[in-house]
């Protein structure tokens, strides 16, 4: 056992040998005084000369003297004596770790809670909500509590930058979640300034884990998102020479990188690009681009979309009497397709990371029972993606510390995740983990999974 210095020094005071014919075991300068005294007394010698001087007075001292040795060397002349117990207090070793104090730790979000993206909020703050709880209540990080704390980007640039801010410079967040492309593209330069973890589950851009060694995601890649419908519709269907038309958002640059990947992909495997039609973030009618699409003869309708308004174009498309072979897209269960488009929305099919709510796995069960709980629907994939990326970032805490420094190099500790929304393989140097595909589908008024699993062209640049 470990004794702090102070003892130590002590016990060698009253340990150390002693001078011939003084017993180790007393230690005090008075005891010792008398010792002497009382074993010179009982000396044969000194009372024979005493005895021989006859002096009363010194005959009065032996005696008393002879009185006290008698006593004394009863206890201090014996082989073994027991001394008098001494209790020492032991200081406390400042080189023990000491018992960790549970802390609590709140992890930021920038997400539009407000505007026509407010169901991608929802989406993202009940989905970390759902995993925070549920670590809180696994004790999952051992001594430390999570709780979240949510701002309104608005679904704008400049808004989710302030929102950011103000997470960071006030609340005093060590991470902040983000969603969207323009938002998150923006955010990341003042992650790497401000030194703060910036982390996302659905930002699709290529080059977002890259732009900073501060920023990390989980997601389904952009690239991915086009192959897995191009794939399904090449390779599963056998269908090699149809016509293509895209609609697609100008204002947000993973719908322009989804709209290049497709077009890239029928360059390569065969088909044709005859039309593409761009539409603004506010717009509410697509009439007009729609009926271009149909004029040009187009049997595939890609829509390259980023929420609710992917119903009101599959809806809009019966009414201008356009209805191509195949619809397919990027957005799912949360742009509410079925509930905005009703009937016009069977056929359309999706990529979508893979997750299937309706599993067995205990822990899809619960995931999707607290989601449902908050939400009156069942998650989708890209909501089991943030439940995943707050049990992520609750790794990068188990192995770091709960400090943005910490938790940054912690996560760069991590090689893989086996989540709910299945596994991800995660790269340390691009701060990148992907999602496995799947394709989902709107049938008979339900979302289905159509292909549970299906790949991404990796041999296609």
């Amino acid at each position: 056992m470990r004794i702090h210095r102070k003892f130590r020094f002590y016990r060698r005071l009253t340990s150390a040998t002693e001078p011939s014919g003084i017993s180790p075991r007393i230690g005090s300068p008075n005891q010792r005084l008398i010792h002497t005294v009382g074993c010179i007394f009982a000396d044969k010698q000194f009372k024979e000369k005493t005895r021989m001087q006859g002096i009363s007075k010194l005959r009065t001292g032996i005696l008393l003297v002879t009185v006290i040795s008698a006593a004394l060397m009863a206890v201090a002349c014996s082989s073994d004596p027991t001394p008098t117990p001494t209790t020492v207090a032991v200081a406390a070793d400042p080189t023990a770790t000491p018992t960790p104090k549970n802390v609590t730790v709140t992890i930021g979000a920038t997400v539009p809670l407000s505007g026509s993206l407010s169901v991608w909020g929802d989406l993202v703050r009940e989905s970390l909500q759902c995993g925070i709880d549920h670590i809180n209540a696994d004790g999952f990080i051992p001594n430390v509590t999570l709780e979240l704390k949510t701002e309104d980007s608005k679904g704008d640039a400049a808004e989710g930058l302030s929102a950011m801010r103000k997470l960071v410079s006030v609340d005093k967040v060590p991470a902040v979640f983000t969603i969207f492309t323009n938002i998150a593209l923006a955010q990341a330069p003042i992650a790497d300034d401000l030194e703060v973890v910036l982390w996302s589950s659905g930002v699709q851009h290529p080059e977002f884990g890259k732009m900073s060694p501060w920023t990390y995601r989980n997601a389904l890649s952009a690239l991915h998102t086009a192959d897995g419908t191009v794939r399904y519709i090449y390779d599963v269907k056998g269908e090699k020479d149809l016509k293509w038309g895209i609609i697609y958002n100008s204002g947000n640059d993973a719908t322009q990188i989804i709209r290049d990947r497709v077009k890239k992909l029928v360059g390569v495997l065969g088909g044709e690009i005859v039309a593409e039609e761009a539409y603004a973030a506010e717009d509410r009618d697509f009439r007009t681009q729609l009926t271009k699409l149909k004029a040009a003869g187009a049997d595939v309708l890609w829509l390259s979309t980023v929420g609710t308004e992917t119903g009101l174009m599959l809806q809009q498309a019966v009414e201008v009497g356009f209805e191509p072979k195949y619809k397919v897209g990027g957005i799912g269960e949360n742009g509410q397709i079925i509930e905005t488009a009703g009937a016009a929305a069977d056929g359309y099919l999706f990529a979508s990371p893979s997750f299937d709510p309706a599993s067995s796995d205990p822990r899809i069960v619960r995931f999707a029972e607290c989601y449902k709980a908050a939400r009156n629907v069942p998650p989708d994939g890209f909501a089991a993606a943030f439940y995943d990326g707050v049990y992520t970032l609750a790794e990068g805490i188990k192995a770091g510390g709960t400090t943005a420094t910490e938790i940054h190099s912690g996560l760069d500790t991590l090689t893989g995740i086996n989540g709910v929304g299945g596994i991800y393989s995660f790269n340390a140097e691009t701060g990148d983990a992907w999602q496995s595909l799947s394709l989902r589908g709107a049938v008979n008024g339900a979302y289905t999974t159509v292909v549970p699993s299906i790949d991404p062209y990796l041999d296609i640049e």
